[in-house]
Order: structure tokens, then C-alpha cells, then sequence
């Protein structure tokens, strides 16, 4: 088992991942990430487009 310094341990890592499942085009779903510093975190949101692109 790796041993991780004091410095690396309950850091967050610099990426994140988003899956998307096209079923109209163009896609009506928007997602947004934000690094937050001054607590060292991450918000994410995802907007469900279900009114459409006008919405």
C-alpha cells in the first residue's frame, strides 16, 4: 500500500468528469464547475435544460 505524505493527504484533485447523454441536438443541459478558494473546494451544478435552449 502507497504511503501519501501529510502534505497530499484530503487534497482535492484538479479535475472533474461529465457524462452526457445527447438525446436532442443541440444539447439543452448545461453544467458548470468552480474552484472555490477560499475553502479549498469545488461547487458543481448542472442546469437541466428541459424547457429547451431558450430557457
Amino acid at each position: 500500500m502507497e504511503q501519501r505524505s501529510l502534505a497530499h493527504q484530503n487534497k482535492l484533485e484538479n479535475r472533474s468528469h461529465i457524462q452526457v447523454e445527447i438525446s436532442n441536438s443541440p444539447c439543452e443541459d448545461r453544467n458548470d464547475t468552480l474552484q472555490l478558494t477560499s475553502i479549498d473546494g469545488y461547487a458543481a451544478a448542472v442546469y437541466d435544460g428541459h424547457g429547451g435552449w431558450q430557457v
